[in-house]
């Protein structure tokens, strides 16, 4: 009962995860406010963006966490360097309240993918429970087959000796 329970709840996270990376994609159409040049393009850009905390600097660590929330498929790295990108963007008073939502995005994102993660290793586990319980199940029929078997032959020598 308690594996279907966590079955349904893990479906439900995954279905969760999936909507939130649809509206990560929605968010970063091209008619967004984020820069359409790549990844290394930001990262150069950060460099002369001046002061860390400055609204330029944050606004390009925003850039950058939606370019890395736009990989496809999305992976637990680029959701840590969206994130981490993230908590540097927020640095800058103004953009903090703009961050938030994309920061609770992330951390949803991340304990769903630990909760599925979770489940993978209790469904293997639980299938090598099973495997072992499987294998001495068949050892214990094997004792159980030669036993009866020695208690036949026993039975039969005992009625040979009566008659």
């Amino acid at each position: 009962m308690g594996s279907v329970r966590l079955l349904f709840l893990l479906t439900g996270a995954v279905l969760a995860a999936v909507a939130m990376a649809g509206c990560a994609r929605l968010a970063l159409s091209p008619s967004s406010s984020y820069s359409q040049g790549t990844g290394r393009g930001l990262l150069e850009d950060l460099g002369n963006c001046g002061p860390a905390d400055g609204p330029r600097c944050a606004g390009i660590h925003l850039s950058l966490a939606r370019y890395y929330l736009d990989v496809t498929p999305l992976t637990r790295t680029a959701v840590d360097n969206a994130d981490r990108e993230l908590a540097m963007a927020a640095q800058n008073p103004g953009m903090a309240a703009h961050v938030r939502p994309w920061r609770r995005l992330a951390s949803a994102w991340k304990k769903q993918e630990l909760a599925l993660e979770t489940y993978r290793k209790q469904r293997t586990a639980s299938a090598t429970r099973i495997a072992n319980l499987q294998k001495q199940n068949r050892r214990i029929a094997g004792r159980l087959h030669r036993l009866e078997s020695l208690l036949q032959q026993e039975a039969r020598k005992t009625v040979t000796r009566q008659h």
